[in-house]
This record gives structure tokens, C-alpha cells and sequence, in this order.
């Protein structure tokens, strides 16, 4: 019998409310069990038998899940704000989160305001540097509004500079755009783009891993860029920089393309991989989409050391 989605959620909330327990563990947990239910009811021997765990998490888990209806207030309490908690279970619940073979560690939960796409919309993310030149600016806006014309949904972080600029586009084209964010969604981060979050809200929504009340770290930026990239069927990097490359990183072991926008063919100067592909002009989008709508035909899945490597970034 599926669950309801409060039902579902609380068990997948509890899980994620041990810090010592990230998503990969949960993962674990769940393949092993068969659902977060389960891991609740679940002697205490057998979790503490499975990888990643021992007595005192297993003791841990089992206190948790004897208060479980604190979760299903807490999700209720969220609710008020106009903030939804989702799961693996819910319907909103990204479902190219849910391909093993391209993503180990989806996260348990994601809190989400405004309105998700369908999971028949193609979806590609835009990112790069917090400081780009005016031309880099004006070339992020004209990517998104051309992918907005296509029916795509434009996907960032919301961060200042590429990443604004890839929102104001699909915004002023009036297509959908999501935000995935490295803080709560009640300590939007930076501070100057909440207007802007309050835009996106309207056709779109903005994401977050984190509790609504958590504010910014580097550790929490760095883990969104997984998400960003697999939402995607692609990332499209203009003038990136460090934390822009991790997402690229992160895309590319998930099987994702990867393009540049490179006009004056500085690729080698930038020591990109090999695999990233250029664009030079703006007009070449509808090659990008050919190519980023064979992704899942790839076989190949993410090694666990190559991922623990991405988070190090």
C-alpha cells in the first residue's frame, strides 16, 4: 500500500535528523531494509552489522524512531511557512535523483518552496563565476531565454554573478527556473538575492538539503552542487570558476554533458577536461540539447572514491 505522503516523509526526516548518519548511510540503510520504515523496526545487531555503522549509531537510530510523531509535527510546523518537506516517496521528489547508477547519495529530504516542473520537463543547469565580465552577464541571460523558448528549465544556484544571471533570464522569458541553495530556505543565501528567490517562487521553486533554519558553510555549498547537477541533463558553464568546475565535476560523473562558452577559445588556458564540450555562440544551443538528451544512455556509474574525491573539491 503506498504511503501518504506525511507518512512517508516523517520516516525519511527522523533518518536524516541523525548528524552522524549522511546520505549515503541512509541509502544503505534503506536498500538493506527495503524502506525507511523498515530501518526502524529493524534489530538493533542487523543495523549495526551493515558498512559505515556500529552499535552506538544503531542505538541512535532505533531512539530516534521511538518519537516519531515529532517528525510529522515538524513537517506540519515547516508547512506553515510555505516551505513542503519532500522524500524519495513524494510525488515533487526530482526523479533523475532516483537513477542509482548516476547519483550514490541522493539526499533523504529536500525542502522546497514554490512549484516543481514536471518530471517530463528537460531541465539544464547554468553556472560560473561570482564575478564575471559585463559580456559573460549578458551571455548567461541569452542562454537561459533561449532554453526558456525551448520549454527547457533553467537550473542554478543562486549565487551572485552567472548564476543570477541564468534566473533573470528564464524569469524575463517567463519560463521556469529552480534555485538550489546551500543554506535554509528561511537564511536565503546571499542576502541581496531574496528578492529575487521571492521571483522564482512564482513559476519555479527554490531547493535546499538543508533545514530551513541553517545558515551557509562552504561544506553545504560544495554538497549542493551534486544536486544542481543531478536535476539536470546538462550544465552549461560560463566563465566558471572553482565552485562552478566542482558542479561540472559532479555532472560528469553522472553521466551529465558539459559544455563551456569559450567565444574566444580560451579553453586550453583554462585546463578543461577533454570531455567538456565548447560553445562559441549562443545560436549553437539546439546542438547542446541534442546532445545532453542521450545522457541516460550511458552505462557507466559513479566509483565511491571518485565521489568522495568531488566533495573535497
Amino acid at each position: 500500500m503506498p504511503y501518504e505522503p506525511i507518512e512517508a516523509t516523517k520516516y525519511w526526516l527522523a533518518l536524516s535528523s541523525i548528524k552522524s548518519v549522511g546520505a549515503r548511510t541512509i541509502q544503505l540503510l534503506v536498500e538493506r531494509f527495503g524502506s525507511p520504515e523498515a530501518v526502524f523496526l529493524a534489530p538493533v545487531t542487523e543495523i549495526a552489522s551493515l558498512p559505515r555503522l556500529n552499535f552506538t549509531l544503531a542505538y541512535e537510530i532505533i531512539q530516534v524512531g521511538s518519537n516519531l510523531a515529532r517528525f510529522e509535527k515538524l513537517i506540519k510546523q515547516i508547512s506553515k511557512s510555505g516551505i513542503d518537506v519532500i522524500c524519495p516517496d513524494s510525488l515533487e521528489y526530482p526523479h533523475l535523483l532516483k537513477k542509482k547508477k548516476f547519483i550514490k547519495d541522493p539526499p533523504a529530504i529536500l525542502y522546497k518552496k514554490g512549484v516543481m516542473p514536471t518530471n517530463n520537463e528537460m531541465a539544464i543547469a547554468i553556472v560560473g563565476t561570482r564575478f564575471p565580465g559585463k559580456n559573460n552577464i549578458k551571455i548567461a541571460e541569452r542562454i537561459a531565454e533561449e532554453l526558456v523558448k525551448r520549454n527547457i528549465v533553467v537550473i542554478s544556484g543562486l549565487a551572485k554573478g552567472i548564476d543570477t544571471s541564468a534566473h533573470n533570464g528564464a524569469l524575463r522569458a517567463n519560463g521556469k527556473t529552480i534555485a538550489v541553495i546551500g543554506s535554509g530556505l528561511k537564511m536565503i543565501y546571499p542576502k541581496e538575492n531574496r528578492q529575487l528567490a521571492d521571483k522564482i517562487y512564482i513559476n519555479g521553486a527554490v531547493l535546499s538539503e538543508c533545514h530551513p533554519n541553517e545558515t551557509v558553510s562552504k561544506g553545504k555549498l560544495i554538497q549542493r552542487n551534486r544536486i544542481i547537477s543531478g536535476i539536470s541533463f546538462g550544465v552549461i558553464l560560463v566563465e566558471p570558476e572553482r565552485g562552478a568546475l566542482n558542479t561540472a565535476h559532479w555532472a560528469s560523473k553522472q553521466n551529465r554533458s558539459v559544455f563551456i562558452y569559450d567565444q574566444e577559445n580560451k579553453g586550453k588556458a583554462l585546463a578543461m577536461p577533454k570531455n567538456y564540450l565548447t560553445i562559441g555562440d549562443v545560436d549553437e544551443i539546439d546542438m547542446v540539447l541534442d546532445k545532453m538528451k542521450s545522457f541516460e544512455n550511458n552505462s557507466s556509474e559513479i566509483d565511491s572514491n571518485e565521489q568522495a574525491f568531488l566533495f573535497k573539491y
